[in-house]
């Protein structure tokens, strides 16, 4: 756990250094509850296309399930990492421009990911109502 806490940690300096008035904690929790969101995207449409396995929501149901997941793990997050134990941590500058460069570069591979996934969804069984 000291591990991910250390680059939560160089990430939220990161942020608290670019923006000095904004608000880092909440950014670095958005973040982490995005990130989590798109792995969860991801696992389903692998199972789809490896394994033809349909987890299959409604629009309404899915945005409600978004919603719900997104204020759980926000609200779980003051909990598991408190920004107390965030700011108390001595990280040197290399490691906090290190850690948010290999944290852009993650998200821009898992939006890779994600569109490597859509392009290689199989399409819908569509049948005709006439």
């Amino acid at each position: 756990m000291r591990n991910i806490t250390y680059v939560f940690a160089a990430i939220y300096q990161g942020i608290k250094n670019r923006r000095p008035g904004g608000t880092p904690y909440f950014n670095l929790r958005l973040l982490i509850t995005f990130i989590v969101f798109l792995h969860i995207v991801h696992i389903q449409l692998g199972l789809k296309i490896l394994f033809d396995i349909e987890l299959y929501l409604n629009r309404n149901l899915f945005i409600f399930c978004f919603l719900l997941f997104g204020a759980l793990s926000l609200f779980a997050l003051n909990y598991i990492i408190p920004e107390e134990q965030l700011q108390n941590i001595a990280i040197e500058k290399s490691d906090i421009n290190k850690m948010n460069w290999y944290s852009g570069l993650y998200f821009i591979a898992c939006i890779i990911l994600m569109v490597v996934l859509l392009v290689n969804l199989p399409p819908p069984n569509i049948t005709s109502r006439y």
